[in-house]
């Protein structure tokens, strides 16, 4: 009986130190595997981010985020006041202008580009555009439109407004036929 104890002792002995150490070799296998200089690993991560990058996204046409500002119409304090609309369109851009928008005095702006960036996916004939921007002209004052500032979009801008933009898009942009429209 002693001998019988002093044997399933033992075995519980062999038995914890072999799984002591199975579970040390395991430890020093994944600690060995996960051993990597700060350099590598900085690499690592950006190679992985610039091949992922250039995978999600293809080179696109020139874009540009454009200020056109509006003179001399109503919601500013006097004629020296502007608003500012921006918007997002494909290259090349033109000029901007105000057209009658059909209704009592009202004035549409529209701009000449190749299309907006949303809802286009990529440049479309290059034509006057509605910014889908409104305005009553202030009395006594000629109002005006033009590009204020041009600032090119990179590829991952323009990919963001293509993959997201279009959820939140809260203007439309819609080809302007200039039928019996003046100035």
């Amino acid at each position: 009986m002693l001998f019988q104890l002093h044997n399933s002792t033992r075995n519980k002995k062999k038995v914890w130190l072999i799984n002591l150490f199975a579970n040390a070799l395991i430890l020093f296998g994944l600690v060995s595997c996960q051993t990597t200089s700060p350099t590598q690993t900085s690499d690592i991560t950006t190679d992985q981010i610039n091949s992922k990058s250039n995978k999600d996204q293809s080179s696109y046409p020139p874009a540009s985020v454009i200020v056109l500002q509006v003179c001399g119409v109503s919601g500013t304090e006097s004629g020296e006041k502007c608003i500012n609309v921006k918007r997002n369109l494909w290259e090349p851009i033109g000029e901007a202008k105000l057209v009658k928008a059909g209704f009592f005095d009202s004035l549409k702006l529209i701009a000449s580009s190749a299309g907006c960036v949303p809802p286009y996916k990529k440049p479309i004939s290059v034509q006057f555009y509605d910014m889908d921007a409104i305005f009553r002209p202030k009395t006594g004052i000629k109002p005006t439109a033009s590009i204020v500032s041009k600032t090119k979009m990179t590829d991952a801008q323009i990919n963001n407004e293509i993959r997201f933009g279009e959820a939140s898009l809260t203007s439309r942009c819609e080809a302007f036929e200039e039928t019996n429209q003046k100035n």
